[in-house]
């Protein structure tokens, strides 16, 4: 699959842009601040419906402008056309080849992967690690994107109530309907997040990066419904106290396993470094496998992160699918000038192209 023309208006720092992206491999070139990582943030929210960066949605929109509009003709594996829209104000309408359709009916049509310099810290950081699967997972089945939507909107409800009881202004008999929800929708997320799981351990099990095996390790607090049941019930003293639910998927933990030792706590910077390029390869596996499907893969200045040798096993990444890379200093990707399509950007505007 490929995305051919982007079309961006009154997003971030593009005021009306319209940008020819129909070649294998396109390179973005400038500054800080000059726009690559929006117009990358672009082509992501035509993926997966929304922005991969924290904020609310509508800060999106240029400021002193009503509303933004992101376009993108893409080109499917069966040579379709595709054309995706979302128009953002207040609300978000959102097009599938120029009719309205909701949500459920745009995601998983343009399959993405992509790597920012956030990417890096996965290891590190649980939270990251579960988004880091969220996103997989949501491109590869709608059910576990609207499951997570919705378990996360019924998280919120219950903590709303934990507070409210701590505040004496609630009733004990009032969790038990959030409780349910939780369990349901829990179980559904962690049996899908196990199996994903299991696939990309396949996968990594032909490293092209160690000689040692790299393995993600999956530890939920409990398996089913019935579990994740008894201990929200078991935890409810804790969770008042606290004001936060302390038991379901969201605190999942994940681990990063090479040669059985934990890369979070003694693996060294480049291999922890290492292992994400290698999650990167097998998200492209992956979603070729499941989907039958080459993704866009969409990288974010990274390279200014990396030494030589991970740059290199980035760059070993880029095949047969088509490839948008943002970089500030051209010499990281000069190997692949003669084929590549580059642009300069600066202040949200193409200033030349190559």
């Amino acid at each position: 699959m490929k995305i051919c023309k982007l079309e961006i208006k009154n997003i971030r720092n593009f005021k009306d842009l319209k940008l020819d992206l129909n070649y294998p491999l396109v390179i973005i070139n400038g500054e800080n601040a000059a726009g690559k990582t929006n117009l990358l943030e672009s082509i992501y929210f035509l993926a997966l419906t929304k922005s991969f960066k924290k904020g609310k949605e509508i800060d999106v929109i240029l400021k002193g402008e009503e509303l933004g509009i992101i376009k993108g003709f893409f080109e499917t594996e069966d040579k379709e056309n595709l054309e995706i829209e979302f128009v953002i104000n207040t609300k978000k309408i959102s097009k599938l080849n120029g009719a309205v359709r909701p949500m459920k009916d745009i995601i998983g049509n343009a399959e993405i992967v992509i790597f920012t310099v956030d990417d890096l810290d996965i290891i590190n950081e649980p939270s990251k690690k579960r988004r880091f699967l969220n996103i997989l997972i949501s491109l590869l089945d709608k059910k576990y994107f609207f499951d997570l939507s919705e378990y996360e909107k019924v998280i919120k409800r219950r903590n709303k109530t934990l507070i409210l009881l701590r505040l004496g202004r609630s009733k004990i008999q009032e969790l038990d309907f959030w409780n349910e929800r939780i369990a349901n929708l829990g179980e559904s997320i962690i049996r899908k997040r196990k199996s994903i799981i299991d696939k990309i351990n396949e996968i990594l099990k032909s490293s092209a990066f160690f000689d040692k095996l790299l393995f993600l390790q999956y530890e939920p607090q409990c398996f089913s419904a019935e579990k994740i049941m008894r201990q929200l019930k078991e935890r409810i003293e804790r969770d008042v106290a606290m004001g936060q639910t302390t038991v379901g998927p969201h605190r999942d933990i994940i681990k990063f396993n090479l040669g059985g030792i934990d890369l979070e706590s003694y693996g060294s910077r480049g291999e922890k470094r290492s292992a994400i390029i290698d999650l990167k390869r097998a998200e492209i596996e992956l979603i070729k496998t499941e989907k039958n499907i080459l993704p866009i893969f969409l990288l974010d200045d990274v390279f200014s992160e990396l030494d030589s040798n991970n740059t290199n096993n980035v760059l070993k990444l880029i095949g047969n699918q088509q490839t948008i890379i943002t970089t500030i200093h051209l010499d990281n990707v000069k190997d692949f000038f003669k084929k590549a399509k580059i642009y300069k950007i600066e202040n949200g505007e193409i200033k030349n192209d190559q």
